[in-house]
């Protein structure tokens, strides 16, 4: 059982927050334009790396006395990529 903690920003943990095992926490995410990410592939296919990626990782504040339960996720992910995993979901379901 692991506790995963990725950044490239900060990330503050206040007093007695409790965080259980296999929950993540992350503050990492990319470009979602179409043109950014073509342009990063072909870097990546043309001279084996990617250069600079903007993860633009913003700061996680955990707040006193918060509880973070097993198996969740904390992260920065935008409002239009989880209405886009919501709409999957709801696919999945009438399938």
């Amino acid at each position: 059982m692991a506790l995963t903690i990725a950044s490239n920003n900060a990330i503050r943990i206040a007093h007695r927050a409790m965080i259980s095992p296999i929950s993540n926490i992350f503050n990492l995410t990319h470009s979602f334009d179409a043109n950014a990410l073509h342009a990063q592939f072909r870097q990546i296919a043309t001279v084996a790396h990617a250069g600079s990626i903007d993860l633009r990782g913003r700061p996680v504040h955990i707040h006193d006395d918060a509880w973070i339960a097993a198996g969740v996720i904390v992260a920065d992910i935008p409002s239009r990529v989880i209405q886009t995993l919501r709409a999957a979901e709801s696919v999945q379901t009438l399938a």
